[in-house]
């Protein structure tokens, strides 16, 4: 069997393509596993994540009433609200901590940890970046306030 010139250059193009299609989907599981996880700071941005990919961000804050913390919702002041996220999208929840004390937003699906904000200091804000893949009800508490900080997450489509 005889190969070609021309049939050489169309296999190493189609293997150059191949190549820049996988390295295309590592840079987007990267950046998505990067921040699925804790985040103290904005997500850098990727030019391979779409924007179409990104939902609007939560805004939460702590409310010391009388001895113990809470968990509201910064926009309309709403107690342990109930968070609704979108699956297979980028949710960030950002946080404001007003308080005199450190807190930690914890994420949690079956009491397994799916993301944290890392410690949020007082008189300081974090956030937390995450893709989930289905629907359901997650969980979410402060590291340090179980008790007392805590509500849930339901995943739409």
């Amino acid at each position: 069997m005889k190969i070609s010139p021309n049939s050489i250059v169309a296999v190493i193009a189609l293997l150059a393509i191949g190549l820049g299609i996988m390295y295309g989907l590592t840079l987007q599981n990267q950046n998505v596993s990067g921040t699925y996880g804790s985040t103290n700071s904005p997500p850098k941005s990727s030019s391979v994540q779409s924007t179409s990919t990104e939902s609007s961000p939560i805004n939460l804050s702590v409310k010391k009433v009388g001895l113990d913390y809470k968990w509201t919702n910064a926009t309309n002041g709403a107690e342990t609200p109930q968070l609704n996220l979108n699956t297979k999208m980028n949710n960030t929840i950002k946080i404001q901590n007003p308080t005199d004390t450190k807190h930690e937003l914890i994420v949690d699906l079956q009491g397994k940890q799916v993301a944290s904000s890392g410690d949020i200091a007082p008189g300081a804000s974090g956030q937390i970046s995450f893709m989930p893949n289905g629907t359901g009800t997650f969980s979410y508490h402060c590291q340090y306030h179980p008790d007392t900080m805590k509500g849930t997450i339901k995943l739409t489509s």
